[in-house]
């Protein structure tokens, strides 16, 4: 169904958009909220986006995941800054080819779509590892960081790298796929090249974080013992809890401000998406 209601749940959006991820009791206050505005419209897409933003917030990821297929099976009309949301919650996820259905149409035109989109093609590049991707968008956008992200891919490309990156990305993929809740990255250039923090944020509990990302980056040792190359340490992995997770409240709604005309998301029931590569 067409979301009608869209406004009526901006309010609740903005509320979110200024909480921290570790207020759980502001977080339950929205969501109780939420379901309150749902019992008229229990399908409006609009009000489900926020929720399901609110249940990744809260560090639900079953029930974000669960909340996601069923946005995802009812379809219909958004405006493009719920669409952004919605996907950047399923990369958030980890739902990655649901995001790729989504995002797909937006890269044959990448000039007008990287004011809305383009940190979120840069992120399913990151994610999916794929430096091609990457090397694309980089030379199409005008963002402040491409000077070190063109390091980074000329860097792979450079060491016949690229192809390892993929498949570390999908090992992490493997290994955390139950427990993704966000993720975020940063730039460095400390050491004279481009450094790339990864951060992936998770129900982990916080005290088994730091155990959880050692076991992690054992396995991308493993891997790189098991193909005989060595590992090129400019790519940083950290696993963190829900609740540390930051926030830009007047970037998304600077973000909402200028696109919040309706467009319509695919009601289809699987994901279309077979590969990552494009």
């Amino acid at each position: 169904m067409s979301s009608e209601f869209e406004y009526e749940f901006l309010e609740s959006l903005e509320r979110l958009n200024h909480i921290p991820y570790h207020r759980s009791d502001l977080l339950l206050e929205v969501e109780q909220e939420l379901y309150g505005k749902l019992q008229q419209v229990p399908e409006d897409i609009s009000g489900l986006i926020v929720l399901l933003k609110n249940q990744q917030m809260q560090g639900n990821a079953d029930k974000a995941r669960a909340l996601a297929h069923k946005i995802w099976k009812i379809g219909g009309k958004i405006s493009p800054y719920m669409e952004h949301i919605y996907t950047e919650l399923l990369l958030s996820l980890g739902m990655l080819d649901m995001g790729l259905t989504i995002l797909q149409p937006r890269f044959s035109d990448l000039h007008n779509n990287q004011d809305l989109f383009g940190e979120t093609f840069i992120r399913f590049a990151l994610l999916t590892g794929n430096i091609h991707l990457l090397d694309k968008l980089i030379s199409t956008s005008q963002a402040a960081g491409n000077f070190l992200l063109q390091e980074f891919v000329a860097t792979y490309n450079q060491l016949d790298y690229a192809e390892h990156f993929k498949n570390i990305q999908r090992l992490v993929a493997e290994t955390v796929k139950n427990h993704r809740l966000g993720f975020e990255y940063a730039l460095y250039h400390d050491r004279g090249f481009t450094d790339v923090s990864a951060i992936y944020y998770t129900d982990i509990p916080l005290s088994q974080c730091l155990s959880a990302t050692k076991s992690l980056n054992q396995k991308i040792e493993g891997y790189h013992t098991s193909v005989g190359v060595k590992r090129l340490y400019n790519y940083e992995i950290k696993l963190k809890n829900i609740s540390e997770h930051p926030e830009d409240a007047q970037a998304k709604q600077k973000l909402y401000e200028e696109n919040s005309k309706p467009t319509e998301i695919s009601s289809s029931e699987t994901d279309l998406a077979k590969d990552w590569g494009l």
